[in-house]
């Protein structure tokens, strides 16, 4: 993607990189996109623009464009597309990007993008991150509290008689070797939060996510269970994505923090005033895209 030079940069502290460009003889700018990845693609802000050319039998394969979106209908398809094929960067500028007063980069329509492009996030993060791992060979472990594991992942039982020297003491992981790890009704189990997060990121792999969901102290969940030992809201994550908070914690570990929300998993959860919190972290590689400001987001 180009853009004319006299053009607003997207702001290269959140990873963007531009090389020079000429197109029909005028200085113009690339915009480099990011590598394919749960990362990139699960938020249209990084995920690579106007992609329009499938092969057919692909492309009904994976059930085309969403005809009930009338925005982020390429969002929609591109996770699909990374999740049931193969994508590849192609590291050379393939279009150019005309500004006009309707593009939906301003007004209402963008406003509308900024909030739905995270509910697309959470509908395909788990499968995105889960197509990552196979296409890696990662592991992928559920801290599944009790519940059966979801399918193709090894569990850990949280209610199972050893969990106190398996979860609370050194997890039986070795450093850097897992891809993905799915707590579930799992984190207010395990007692000491700061050991928790350091042995979850020591144990996933650069880029390695760490999907969450936990009883939030904002409703009554966290409180009315006695088996709960650990407490949590939206805030709690702070100190493990935010150097702000992270330097009152002793060998502070940093996630970037891709998606933090309030919600009630279900009406029974609302009529009972059982809010959860969802953490989506990241382990980030050194290069790892944007910053925990940018993408952190606390909403009901």
């Amino acid at each position: 993607m180009s853009r004319s030079t006299t053009s607003r940069k997207y702001d290269e502290q959140f990873g963007w990189r531009y090389c020079p460009f000429t197109w029909d003889g005028q200085p113009q700018f690339e915009c480099v996109a990011f590598e394919p990845s749960p990362w990139s693609f699960s938020k249209i802000w990084f995920a690579p623009n106007h992609v329009r050319a499938w092969r057919s039998s692909f492309y009904h394969r994976i059930g085309g464009h969403d005809a009930s979106r009338a925005i982020l209908d390429d969002h929609d398809l591109l996770c699909r597309s990374y999740i049931h094929g193969n994508v590849k960067h192609i590291d050379r500028c393939l279009y150019i990007y005309h500004v006009h007063p309707t593009n939906t980069c301003r007004g209402d329509q963008n406003a509308f993008i900024q909030t739905e492009t995270l509910y697309i996030h959470d509908q395909y993060i788990y499968p995105l991150v889960e197509r990552w791992c196979d296409l890696n060979s990662l592991r992928k472990i559920d801290l599944c509290g009790g519940i059966d594991p979801a399918p193709g992942y090894e569990s850990i039982d949280l209610q199972g008689a050893d969990i106190t020297s398996d979860l609370n003491e050194r997890w039986p992981f070795e450093v850097r070797e897992i891809g993905l790890i799915r707590a579930h009704d799992a984190l207010e189990h395990l007692r000491n939060p700061i050991h928790t997060m350091q042995e979850a990121h020591r144990c996933l792999t650069p880029n390695g996510w760490f999907l969450t969901l936990t009883p939030s102290t904002d409703g009554r969940g966290a409180f009315q269970d006695p088996t709960h030992v650990s407490f949590w809201n939206s805030n709690s994550f702070w100190y493990y994505t935010r150097p702000e908070q992270a330097k009152y914690l002793p060998s502070p570990v940093l996630f970037e923090s891709s998606r933090v929300k309030n919600f009630y998993p279900s009406d029974w959860h609302r009529q009972h005033q059982i809010v959860y919190v969802k953490g989506d972290l990241v382990k980030p590689a050194q290069s790892a895209i944007g910053s925990s400001s940018m993408r952190d987001s606390a909403i009901f």
